[in-house]
């Protein structure tokens, strides 16, 4: 998908000439807002791939093989990560992290488990150690029992 922003009028009387590249998305008037799109959608992106091989490296090294690992998690995997954004930009949208689901520090219980257990075969897991200490310091901000989603507000001021 490529991203277009500016004057809609120019968009509308290209969008057809755009669509043969990709399917367009119109972010509204203000240029910047694709380069914006742009940056983040890489760094989503960039990462997952990372995570990605993170696991893969490591459910091979106990003889799953690549192919089983993405077999496993493939669609479901991503209906799942699918259902998480959608609840977690609702979150957002509402401001209230309150939650009955898997909390902060559930999510830091799995992601501690999961680097230890990659340190253990000699991996870095320097992804999912990331993540262990996004989550270590939601919680020592009094934040364990908020959705995950609420790493947003930590981002988004800095934190």
């Amino acid at each position: 998908m490529v991203s277009y922003a500016g004057e809609h009028r120019l968009y509308e009387a290209n969008e057809e000439l755009l669509s043969a590249i990709s399917p367009p998305r119109y972010l509204g008037a203000d240029v910047a807002a694709a380069n914006i799109v742009g940056s983040a959608g890489a760094a989503f992106h960039n990462l997952a791939l990372g995570s990605f091989y993170e696991s893969v490296a490591y459910a091979d090294h106990f003889g799953v093989s690549p192919a089983m690992l993405l077999e496993t998690i493939g669609d479901h995997g991503l209906e799942l990560l699918r259902r998480a954004f959608r609840t977690g930009v609702e979150l957002i949208e509402r401001g209230d992290y309150t939650t009955d689901q898997a909390a902060v520090r559930t999510h830091y219980d799995a992601a501690i488990m999961a680097r230890e257990d990659m340190r253990q075969i000699g991996q870095s897991a320097d992804l999912t150690g990331a993540l262990c200490q996004q989550l270590e310091s939601a919680i020592a901000a009094g934040d364990a029992d908020l959705a995950i989603a609420s790493l947003y507000e930590r981002h988004r001021r800095g934190g």
